[in-house]
């Protein structure tokens, strides 16, 4: 899910197709080869909102793990702009888990939003503690909120911001900075794991899975912010998403 956040923020930077509604249809690459198709649409009246994505992976991606998977979110901007989520819904299936669901509901407690499980989750661990769920926002919410963030310049100095993401399962938090060079915006991300994610390992026998994942994605800048490539590494091998016309 971790990746997931980071391609859509990718998507989720693309131009308006027309007032309130972003449109898309995209290819993503692995070492080289086909990975994988992702259609969005993000639906924004400046008070709610509302993102769907569709994805399935194609190649080699699809031979191993013959995933698809709908990602459902809504929520509203708060007065100061944030992203408050109400729900995060993600159907996924894979070759030998089929008709999965991660479910959440944010749940209002001592003037915080709390992730709790909805309706049909399909989840068998344990919620992480509650302290790990409280005032974070699901992967599409935080992605229209770095969207907002970088649309109205409301990033600290030297363009940094730091989300804290819950997919359901895992906690993490992304870190980043954007800054404009050679005619684009460039946007570095870290997605850093906090909880959820496993036993702690040696360096030396660290899992991918369980690291710090960089991100990086270059955007047009001419007030569109067309993002015109993305970069992370999966399994130590290049991933990249581009908009497919």
């Amino acid at each position: 899910m971790r990746v997931l956040a980071a391609f859509a923020v990718f998507l989720l930077l693309a131009p308006p197709s027309h007032a309130g509604t972003i449109e898309g249809r995209y290819v993503a690459s692995w070492a080289g080869l086909p990975a994988g198709e992702i259609e969005m649409r993000i639906d924004d009246d400046g008070a709610d909102y509302r993102g769907r994505l569709d994805i399935r992976t194609e190649g080699l991606p699809r031979w191993l793990t013959r995933f698809k998977g709908t990602v459902v979110s809504e929520g509203r901007f708060a007065p100061d702009g944030t992203a408050r989520p109400r729900r995060y819904d993600a159907h996924y299936d894979l070759r030998k888990r089929k008709d999965k669901l991660n479910s959440l509901r944010f749940v209002p407690k001592a003037g915080a939003l709390v992730a709790e499980r909805g309706p049909g989750d399909t989840s068998k661990k344990p919620p992480i503690a509650e302290d790990f769920r409280r005032g974070v926002i699901d992967p599409l919410s935080a992605l229209v909120a770095v969207r907002h963030r970088i649309l109205t310049g409301r990033l600290d100095p030297g363009g940094r911001f730091v989300l804290p993401v819950f997919d359901g399962s895992r906690r993490f938090d992304a870190e980043g900075t954007a800054a404009r060079r050679d005619g684009r915006i460039h946007v570095s991300l870290l997605l850093k794991p906090i909880a959820g994610f496993g036993d702690d390992r040696p360096d030396e026998d660290e899992d991918p899975e369980n690291s710090p994942r960089e991100v990086r994605i270059e955007l047009t800048d001419d007030g569109r912010l067309v993002p015109v490539r993305l970069e992370v590494m999966i399994a130590w091998l290049p991933a990249v998403v581009r908009l497919a016309g």
